[in-house]
């Protein structure tokens, strides 16, 4: 566009644009004399107690007996921000993260990255498991209890309380990361349908090799073993190569050098109390080990509680910016035989069932079937009482046959007795003659007994490891758990007065002053055993025991008529 202006009219308009720029540069230099402006405020890094307020949501609780303190500036696996070399340090504090669903109760900690509390819920009463005992108010059942070495990573440069930073969390899983040597470490736990699905990344800032392990321990409770106090609840460590299990309880260990080598390439590892065990799979692990250490000492004890502790490992070696991925499950659950065989069958092999497993296993499903008609333990054992001697009612009536015959045939051995008491060896030949020709067997009033035995043990395994019946009340008040001895020994009481009236129906066998006085310290004998024994057990016993009696009433009654 062209300029019509007159070249005066360029000039005039010229000196008004400088006077402006003059007086604009005048005015703004007063201005700042007269008000100088403020320095400018450095942003500061957000500080631990802004950390805290900005996770106040989340649970917390003491991951540790003792509690757990933030580490300090320079603490490996600390996280800082460094914007200047005097910029303040973000110190990660110790938090806790609960994840939960209606079987489990699991607490984690971003100190060692690790679960550090384990509940378990009785389905069955939908309460959470409690350690034995009749009072209300007895502690829950704890599989970590806070101890360092549940879960726990082994890795060189890694401290087993060094503090990982929350990448992120919610109800259901929490991811934590850190730094060991060159090595950035991922990992995370997350609900699965019998425990946690547990996931290790290593990322290689600069190549390494070197061996990453996992641990799990299980402290001794110190519950049980004595004379009035039960079974004892023992804790294992123990390797599965999927055929076989190899376990060792703490007892084992002690006697030897503590650090005994497992299952070479194991597919379970883990550590169990009678009625609850947790177990990692193996994928990928090695070398797997059993060890023993002493819990530290609370105040009162004389003797440390020991912990057995079970570990597998996995080489790795990686290139600069490699990375490698474990991943496995944790499972945490009570040892019921149905849950464990729905889950993998060599979980079912952690039921010590004993010599007697052909008899417990069967008896269990029974007791099983008779409490989901029944809605108590105590009455479903008095119906496999009744169900065990109607099985064995033509063996123990053949015996009580045996036993009547040998009654009636008492005088003429009383006479044997007489005329050959100087001839001990004549006594016996001429009684065997006897027996033989009456058809009497002078053992057979202990075939019965002998017949219950190993029902008897059976039925003592299935109590001391079978979690279905962990807690189970029989009489409210009274026998409120039928894994425990009775704590008033009236069971015990009954039953040696039971056994008392079941000796006097049964035929002197023998004469000798010595044996006759065993026979009779034999039922307060049996009561003293009882005191220390499950009082299901006892049930059993005292019924069975009662019914036995009553058929060999119904026997000498029936036999009485016949000889008549």
């Amino acid at each position: 566009m062209s300029d019509f202006r007159s070249p005066h009219e360029k000039q005039a308009e010229s000196k008004r644009m400088m006077l402006a720029i003059g007086v604009s540069l005048a005015v703004m230099f007063s201005w700042n004399a007269i008000f100088p402006p403020t320095a400018p405020q450095q942003p500061q890094a957000a500080s631990a107690e802004q950390f805290d307020d900005e996770n106040r949501d989340k649970p917390a609780a003491d991951p540790s007996p003792s509690g757990v303190v933030a580490p300090q500036q320079n603490t490996p696996g600390v996280a800082a921000e460094t914007a200047t070399e005097e910029a303040p340090v973000v110190v990660i504090p110790a938090k806790t993260f609960r994840l939960e669903d209606g079987r489990r109760i699991v607490t984690l900690s971003n100190v060692g990255a690790h679960p550090v509390g384990v509940q378990l819920v009785d389905q069955a009463h939908s309460k959470i498991y409690k350690e034995p005992g009749t009072e209300a108010d007895r502690p829950a059942v704890d599989l970590a209890a806070g101890r360092a070495d549940f879960g726990s990573l082994e890795l060189a440069g890694l401290k087993t309380d060094q503090v990982w930073k929350v990448e992120s969390s919610n109800d259901k899983q929490v991811v934590f990361s850190t730094r060991a040597g060159s090595l950035e470490l991922r990992r995370s736990w997350s609900l699965a349908e019998h425990g946690l699905s547990h996931s290790l990344s290593l990322h290689a800032l600069s190549a390494s090799a070197g061996k990453v392990g996992l641990k799990l321990s299980m402290v001794d409770p110190g519950l049980g073993g004595s004379m009035f106090s039960g079974p004892p609840d023992l804790p294992r460590a123990f390797c599965h190569d999927g055929e076989e299990l190899q376990a060792e309880f703490a007892s084992d260990l002690d006697d030897e050098d503590s650090d005994k080598q497992g299952t070479a390439k194991p597919y379970l590892f883990g550590v169990d109390r009678n009625f609850f065990a947790v177990a990692f799979s193996g994928e990928e692990a090695a070398n797997c080990r059993f060890d023993l250490r002493n819990a530290a000492l609370k105040e009162g004890e004389e003797k440390p509680l020991q912990i057995v502790v079970a570990s597998a490992e996995r080489d790795y070696e990686l290139s600069a910016g490699a990375r490698m991925q474990w991943d496995n499950t944790l499972y945490l659950v009570p040892k019921s035989d149905d849950l464990l065989a729905s889950i993998d069958a060599a979980l079912r092999d952690v039921i010590d069932f004993g010599i007697f497993k052909f008899i417990a296993q069967p008896m269990l499903l029974l007791l099983t079937f008779y409490f989901s008609l029944l809605g108590n333990y105590g009455l479903a054992i008095i119906l496999l009482t009744f169900t065990v001697k109607l099985l064995l009612w033509p063996i123990t009536d053949m015996s009580f046959r045996s036993m009547a015959r040998m009654k009636e045939i008492q005088p003429r051995i009383a006479e044997l007795r007489e005329k050959y008491k100087a001839d001990k060896q004549t006594l016996a030949q001429k009684q065997m003659e006897m027996f033989k020709a009456e058809g009497v067997n002078p053992a057979g009033g202990c075939l019965p007994m002998l017949l219950q035995i190993p029902v008897w043990f059976a039925l003592y395994s299935t109590l001391r490891v079978a979690v279905e019946l962990y807690g189970s009340p029989f009489i409210p008040g009274w026998l409120d758990d039928l894994t425990l001895a009775d704590p008033l020994y009236i069971l015990p009481a009954l039953l040696g007065v039971v056994f008392f009236m079941q000796q006097k129906l049964q035929p002197q066998m023998t004469d000798n002053p010595q044996q006759q006085m065993m026979m009779k310290v034999m039922p307060v004998m049996m009561t003293v055993f009882m005191v220390a024994l499950p009082c299901g057990l006892v049930v059993y016993i005292l019924v069975n025991t009662v019914l036995g009696i009553a058929h060999q009433y119904y026997a000498i009654k029936r036999d009485a008529k016949r000889a008549r």
